[in-house]
């Protein structure tokens, strides 16, 4: 009870105060706690990181209030002392007083703490240090590859001008994790320009699809320009994992659409039932460059919301099979006008029905690149992806060298009429026709939709699912074979097979097109097509150089 009622003091500010109302404070306890005068200090006031100073404090206790209890912030103290201190941010020290039921605040100090231009996180209790650092422009933080940063209960974490967050992750080595268990609605807010995230796994509270109002996003960005974000993890957010608007108009399909860049990240299990569940969105004015990620296990992998000005580049991404979960129905539950909307899953979900006992479930499956209508037409319910389903839908989006391997639904759907266009090429699809890979609201079958476009497709490939024809090969140097993956559009590569795929290079080539092997002298495979060869797989190219005495590949792998 003490150590509430101190808190209730502290808060107010007040002198002496007695908790509960109904134990009436005795004049002692109010002459102790209002008499008794107190000061806190710190020497000096303003210290370097991990520069030590001196806590001192001193209180006159009133005569006969010798059972007086003094705190510094929750720890006992005696009336007059010093310690030395080593605050590794800007810090608030609370002298306190209570007697019996009642408590009072006496005096209060801080300490100013200044960051050097590069400040490192290598423990786990450094949170406040990582915070101050975000909020300092233009510092460089580097977080060692062995923290796991516990950020729960925070949200709105602001990133300054100028910032660096940085860890050590690769293609074989996981990187620092920066984490929530609760659901904040942003965790990190750029609020400045030249800003970049890079080498981290950032995990939200939710690795499954859950429901309900409580919406949290990983990153959080609003009209700023030069931003990176790279070699993320980014995964467990119910809303979005990089979310980019553009409200004040800084940035422009003419001038900067790559001002944001979003490249080379594992962006994955960012879902919710029905709504949300991003990867990478755009929004309000907003455009963003988003390329060589691996999205897996996301409601949508990108999502626009249709504004005027609103769009993005898509280019040499890799969608995985998993994910595009919406809702699941009772298939005898639905409405016979379902079958104006959408009559193939009408017949599917009737048929169930017909199963003698059964009160079958439809699951219902979204598409991965998305952009909304602002309007709505027609019938909005089930099948009909009637919710921002006509109007203007944004303004450019062009899709180029990506390569999906989910079927469940579309793999892009295009849901107005741009103010631009939504080109669609050199693609590849797993799908075994274009029609069912590339979509837009007209395909609803809505007999009231009237308002939609067509998106603009060249050079796509379908009916290709690379992951049946992987290589084997070392492609990062630890004697141990990788995976290589060759989509028909890009390389890939994925560290002994079992961790995420990295980008490598673009490419038409398919795995029976080329030679896996060591040619070029170092212990990094390289890749042998047409007579050139690609050291490490990537796009530099080399001359194939007479072979040694006796020929052939040396070392060549599967």
């Amino acid at each position: 009870m003490a150590s509430l009622m101190l808190l209730s003091l502290a808060l107010r500010g007040s002198p002496a105060y007695a908790l509960p109302p109904t134990d009436e404070p005795s004049e002692r306890m109010l002459r102790c706690l209002g008499d008794a005068q107190g000061s806190i200090s710190t020497t000096p006031q303003t210290v370097n990181l991990w520069q030590t100073a001196t806590l001192s404090w001193n209180v006159k206790v009133p005569s006969g209030c010798g059972d007086l209890k003094l705190y510094v912030d929750n720890q006992v103290v005696s009336p007059t002392g010093s310690r030395s201190i080593q605050p590794i941010a800007d810090t608030g020290y609370r002298l306190h007083a209570a007697l019996g039921n009642g408590g009072r605040m006496l005096a209060t100090a801080a300490i100013k703490v200044v960051l050097p231009p590069r400040v490192t996180i290598n423990a786990n209790y450094l949170e406040r240090l990582l915070v101050q650092a975000l909020r300092t422009p233009g510092t460089d933080i580097d977080v060692e590859n062995q923290v796991e940063l516990d950020l729960s209960g925070r949200e709105y974490l602001p990133i300054a001008e100028g910032v660096t967050l940085a860890g050590g992750r690769t293609a074989r080595l996981a990187g620092p994790r920066l984490y929530t268990t609760t659901r904040p609605r942003v965790l990190f807010a750029i609020l400045g320009d030249n800003v970049r995230i890079t080498g981290l796994r950032l995990q939200g509270a939710d690795m499954g699809v859950p429901d309900g109002d409580d919406i949290s996003k990983g990153i959080f960005i609003d009209s700023h320009v030069n931003v990176e974000i790279d070699h993320n993890e980014l995964f467990g957010w119910t809303g979005v994992a990089v979310d980019v608007k553009d409200e004040a108009g800084k940035i422009d399909y003419a001038t900067n659409p790559d001002t944001v860049h979003v490249h080379d990240n594992y962006i994955h299990h960012n879902q919710h039932v029905g709504k949300f569940g991003y990867g990478v969105a755009v929004g309000y004015g907003a455009y963003a460059l988003i390329e060589r990620n691996v999205f897996d296990w996301n409601r949508h992998a990108i999502a626009g919301d249709g504004r005027d000005g609103t769009g993005y580049l898509a280019y040499r991404n890799l969608v995985l099979e998993n994910g595009g979960y919406d809702d699941t129905y009772n298939a005898c539950d639905l409405p016979d006008w379902l079958a104006l909307v959408s009559p193939g899953a009408w017949a599917v979900a009737k048929a169930l029905c017909l199963i003698p006992g059964s009160s079958p479930a439809y699951v219902l499956y979204t598409h991965q690149f998305d952009m909304h209508g602002q309007e709505n037409c027609g019938i909005n319910g089930l099948f009909s992806d009637a919710a921002y389903n006509c109007g203007t839908a944004g303004e450019y989006m062009d899709i180029q060298y990506n390569s999906f391997f989910y079927t469940k639904s579309y793999a892009i759907k295009l849901r107005g009429t741009p103010q631009g266009w939504m080109a669609v090429s050199h693609n590849v699809f797993a799908h075994d026709d274009i029609d069912d890979a590339v979509g837009s609201s007209v395909d609803s079958l809505d007999p009231f939709l009237t308002e939609a476009s067509e998106p603009i497709l060249s050079d796509n490939l379908v009916g290709v699912n690379a992951m049946n024809e992987l290589g084997s090969c070392d492609f990062d140097g630890d004697g141990i074979n990788d995976s290589f993956l060759a989509t028909g559009q890009t390389w890939w590569y994925a560290s002994r097979g079992d961790k995420p795929w990295v980008y490598l290079n673009t490419s038409t080539k398919r795995r029976a097109e080329v030679t896996l092997g060591f040619f070029d002298g170092d212990n990094i495979c390289d890749v042998l097509a047409d007579g050139i060869i690609y050291p490490g797989g990537r796009a530099q190219q080399l001359p194939i150089n007479p072979l040694p005495p006796g020929g052939g590949v040396v070392s060549a792998a599967r």
